[in-house]
């Protein structure tokens, strides 16, 4: 049974109608309201953090003691093809315990717990640890360099746990050839695994898999490098990196978990660490939850953002978790021939910078995605941002899509063809945050309701009548913040009649060109927008704190304008007029404008 996270809990929402009160001004300078761009702070209390989140899951087998030894104990081990010495004696010679020999295959098994520093060479042999003992075995890795034709190079078959150090200022390689049979990775435990140290692992798996755990697997720290045929890093309980830098180039996922029946396990949990990752599946993927809390990620999956994906194609995400997928605060760099970010249940994003281009979605959940903070440049999607339920509480998002920037619907595939029917259960919620949209489809598509309290929205949508720059089904209630949505006018919407705060729906008589002003003044001559869609419209909608209830107002198209310009809008600076397309008064919640 996998354990899911309660994540989100729908608020009721009460909403008390208020007619806003104009403020005096002296001058032209452009104002959109209030708003707060602020991408700081920590998850909401309605959610789980990457700490809470950890909790939830099964304890790893890390203990004190695990990554420290005392150099009286260790047994040094020198490999080579024709001879191995132990302790500086042949190991003919060695009457010393804890080893037995298959030379003639060139396998050296460790029989005893202990600690063990193993330097040299086998061209074509094998390290096996295989102990009934119940202290754990650790293995420092000083240099050594093992490459074996028929199985695992490193192979620990039975301990109670083992621990492998990478030396420091070395340099240690691990190899396998694509072979039939044996052990699926270059480094392979039957128990659980944890590896550390200053020092640095190459790992070249021709056959399948990089380092595979059957149990736990911890990674404290280190350098590693791993080329595999299959799957770079297999943990089949969990996967946990403390910290680390981390190179994956791999025929399958890059990071894989692989327990979805017994409760707490099957989740991958990333402290920190800088992490680059190049496969042709998954980069990251976990059979329950994935939590990250800090690192650096460069991810690339699938070839990367242009490569037309089959329908029968193997799944190609960036991080693919089934349960839920906890972020706090990291640096991502996706290129994705599928999502981006997915998960089957929900997504969590304390903070955090992301970089994506993904073929497909970029940040993607079946149930619900909450995003408390972060900057987020989607260049490249087909949908930017969707789950059934999505609540924005803040952030800096520029999301450009194929088809619909944030996309609220129900079903486990939305991008793939086929029709969602509208539902009380799909909600959409912006409660702060800086968000610019330019889509190709529509805008802001929710397949129920929308509920604004706060944040800046600009949406550049589309250019074509079947697609609007804002689309819901139920209802859309603002009560605070600034809405600026521009694109075509046969499907446009503006805020519904049950707001709080006023909204003007404008729309002109043919198309406007790309960059063409769009100015909102007062009577009393104080501009309250300034904007240039970056696509042609004919349909403009803005609500703001700055519209007032029986004012009057004028509306110029073209024109020129200075001050600060940013996603097209104009602020602190001063309008110099075009032509006046009319004037009108506010009337009522919503004012429609012709």
């Amino acid at each position: 049974m996998k354990y899911r996270f309660i994540l989100l809990s729908v608020m009721f929402i009460i909403l008390l109608f208020i007619t806003s009160c104009g403020k005096d001004s002296t001058t032209d300078d452009s104002t959109t309201g209030n708003y707060n761009t602020d991408t700081g702070g920590t998850v909401s209390e309605a959610s789980t953090d990457a700490d809470e989140a950890m909790d939830l899951n099964t304890a790893s087998h890390e203990s004190d003691g695990d990554y420290s030894f005392d150099t009286a104990d260790v047994v040094s081990v020198v490999l080579g093809d024709s001879s191995i010495t132990i302790n500086g004696t042949d190991y003919d010679s060695y009457s010393g315990s804890g080893f037995s020999r298959d030379a003639e295959n060139s396998i050296l098994t460790i029989t005893e717990a202990g600690v063990y520093s193993l330097s040299g060479s086998f061209s074509d042999g094998q390290v096996v640890v295989n102990t009934a003992d119940e202290d754990t075995v650790k293995i420092i890795l000083d240099g050594v360099s093992v490459a074996c034709s028929d199985n695992a190079p490193l192979y620990i078959e039975a301990a109670t746990k083992a621990v492998v150090f990478l030396a420091e200022s070395t340099l240690s390689s691990l190899s396998d050839s694509d072979r039939e049979s044996g052990m699926k990775a270059v480094l392979y435990s039957d128990t659980d695994l944890s590896i550390c140290g200053s020092g640095s692992l190459s790992v070249e798996a021709n056959y399948k898999d990089g380092i595979t755990a059957k149990e736990g697997l911890i990674i404290n720290s280190g350098t590693i490098e791993i080329n595999s045929a299959d799957d770079g890093i297999q943990g089949e309980d969990y996967i946990i990196v403390e910290n680390g830098n981390i190179t994956v180039s791999a025929g399958g996922d890059g990071f894989k978990t692989d327990n979805d029946s017994d409760e707490g396990l099957g989740y991958i949990y990333i402290n920190d660490g800088t992490f680059d990752i190049t496969v042709l599946n998954d980069g990251i993927q976990a059979d329950t939850d994935i939590i990250i809390k800090d690192g650096d990620f460069e991810i690339n999956s699938g070839g990367g953002n242009t490569v037309e994906l089959s329908d029968d194609s193997d799944s190609c995400k960036g991080i693919k978790a089934d349960v839920s997928i906890v972020i706090d605060d990291c640096s991502f760099d996706f290129d994705t021939a599928d999502d981006s970010v997915h998960c089957d249940g929900d997504i969590v994003i304390g903070n955090g910078s992301f970089t994506i281009k993904a073929g497909d979605d970029g940040i993607h959940a079946d149930t619900s995605i909450e995003i408390n903070g972060g900057d987020y440049v989607i260049s490249r999607s087909y949908e930017g941002i969707e789950s059934a339920l999505i609540t924005i509480n803040g952030g800096n998002f520029h999301v450009t899509a194929d088809d619909d920037g944030i996309n609220v619907a129900g079903g486990t595939d939305f991008s793939s063809p086929g029709s969602f029917n509208q539902s009380g259960n799909y909600y959409l919620y912006i409660n702060n945050g800086y968000i610019v949209v330019d889509s190709d489809g529509d805008g802001i598509d929710v397949n129920g309701t929308i509920i604004m309290t706060g944040g800046l929205v600009i949406v550049n949508g589309p250019t074509e009548s079947n697609n609007g720059a804002i689309d819901y089904d139920l209802s859309f209630t603002i009560s605070g913040g600034t809405l600026i949505a521009a694109g075509s006018a046969g499907m446009a919407q503006a805020p519904g009649t049950a707001s709080t705060q006023y909204s003007l729906n404008i729309v002109f008589g043919s198309n406007l060109s790309p960059g063409t002003i769009i100015h909102i003044r007062n009577s009393d001559g104080d501009g309250i927008l300034t904007f240039a869609p970056s696509k042609s419209f004919q349909s403009l909608i803005f609500s703001s704190d700055s519209i007032v209830y029986d004012s009057d107002y004028y509306l110029y198209t073209g024109g020129s304008a200075t001050g600060n310009k940013t996603d097209g809008l104009y602020t602190n600076g001063t309008y110099t007029p075009g032509t006046l397309y009319g004037d009108f008064t506010v009337y009522g919640v919503v004012t429609n404008i012709d």
